[in-house]
């Protein structure tokens, strides 16, 4: 009976063991399989009309340019161990006039770079990594660095929710036709710490080095529309042979396929599709290739070839893309009301397809009596993530008390993407 005992307490502390085991196994799996899954974040800021651009021209003078209004895109495309791949959209006049680049954002220094490794200027859109080791702010915020060769920093102004930064000297522009003061205001939200808006005159070295933009001016406040979490937008390329082997390919928001590749023969990348063709000369060695499915902030749709082409013009490989499509849920709405700014709607939403589409106007009718079109200037809703959204309603149109509204949301191309009653909670 004594050994009959033992077998069991051994069986027992066995199979205790073994489920330990397995459930450290599970929760490793599980941990690393969120670490793969990673999300990455857009912001789009709107840009109130009228905006003055000032342009740096080949000979160093300033060409003044005016649009009816404007947004600019930061969305990060993917992360690697020390930097970040990012691309920025700036679209004024609702995509009449666009400027966008892909940039890497070095993680150690906060410092933005070229594609190429040239340096830019530095990252003004977040409060990462810019605290001391004494865990204060070390002048507060580095606004620019390169911006004419000054080093442009900031004095802090701190409340319960947010942290402003303003320069701690105006910076002046002198043209031959006038002479130019620059007092901008930053506002960043400390629980997100995120940049939340910017006041009057809007100062980036990294705008300036990359579309020599030396400012935009504007009325009003340039401020955060839309703030989204989503997956990388990665695609699955299959061009690769025993001389070409593509490492990782990705859809940007500029509407290009960002492609990296190893390679040991120099020719050419060609995209086809069914309204558009563009091309990319691919050198020998490590490099990346853009191609342009689309323009910028404009909802792709299809099928498309890339075809490789070696240095004699004769086809080394050939591969076909399928885009898919989007999917919109609309998942939580809200009317919020503040004291500066007036009512907004507060929303969240889902794209559950694989294909970005881009939000250009928002119909909302309130207790099926009042109605209201927003204009929205092209916000992303990437796939695989989701969207929130503040939407300005206009000042006395909307009722005291609200009890249903509906909504419908259309993208760039003039479509539908979804209408939907919503019962507001009291």
């Amino acid at each position: 009976m004594k050994n009959v005992g033992n077998r069991r307490l051994t069986y027992l502390v066995l199979i205790i063991f073994l489920f330990i085991i397995s459930s450290v196994a599970i929760s490793a799996y599980m941990s690393l399989a969120k670490r793969k899954e990673l999300n990455y974040s857009t912001l789009t800021y709107s840009i109130p009309g009228p905006v003055l651009l000032f342009l740096e021209t080949e000979n160093d003078n300033l060409r003044s340019i005016l649009y009816d209004d404007g947004s600019l895109v930061i969305d990060v495309v993917s992360c690697r161990e020390n930097h970040c791949l990012v691309n920025i959209i700036l679209s004024l006049n609702k995509g009449a006039k666009v400027f966008h680049a892909l940039a890497k954002l070095s993680l150690n220094d906060n410092i933005v770079y070229s594609v190429d490794g040239e340096p830019l200027g530095k990252w003004v859109f977040s409060l990462q990594d810019l605290r001391a080791k004494s865990g204060f702010f070390r002048n507060c915020l580095i606004l620019a660095i390169n911006y004419y060769g000054k080093t442009i920093y900031g004095n802090c102004l701190f409340s319960e929710n947010s942290l402003k930064v303003i320069p701690s000297k105006p910076i002046i522009i002198e043209t031959d036709e006038s002479k130019v003061e620059l007092e901008t205001q930053y506002e960043y939200d400390l629980s997100s710490k995120l940049l939340k808006s910017v006041s009057l005159r809007f100062v980036s070295d990294v705008l300036l080095n990359m579309f020599k933009i030396s400012y935009l001016d504007f009325i009003g406040e340039m401020s955060l529309e839309s703030y989204s979490v989503a997956k990388p937008l990665k695609l699955r390329i299959n061009l690769n042979t025993a001389v070409f082997n593509v490492e990782e390919a990705y859809l940007t928001l500029s509407s290009e396929i960002y492609l990296k590749y190893s390679s040991e023969i120099s020719g050419e990348l060609i995209l086809k599709g069914e309204n558009y063709t563009s091309k990319y000369t691919i050198r020998k060695g490590l490099g990346y290739a853009l191609l342009s499915i689309n323009k910028p902030l404009t909802t792709p749709s299809g099928k498309y070839v890339i075809i490789l082409k070696d240095s004699n013009g004769k086809k080394v490989s050939k591969a076909e893309i399928s885009l898919g499509k989007a999917e919109i849920a609309i998942k939580e709405v809200r009317i919020v009301a503040n004291k500066n700014r007036g009512k907004y709607i507060s929303m969240e939403v889902l794209n559950f397809g694989t294909l970005p589409t881009y939000l250009s106007k928002v119909h909302i009718k309130f207790d099926k009596k009042y109605s209201v079109v927003i204009e929205t200037r092209r916000i992303p809703l990437k796939p695989g993530g989701i969207t929130y959204l503040k939407l300005q309603l206009p000042k006395g149109l909307v009722p005291e008390e609200v009890g249903s509204l509906n909504i419908t949301l259309i993208n760039d191309l003039g479509e539908q993407l979804i209408s939907r009653n919503v019962i507001l909670q009291s």
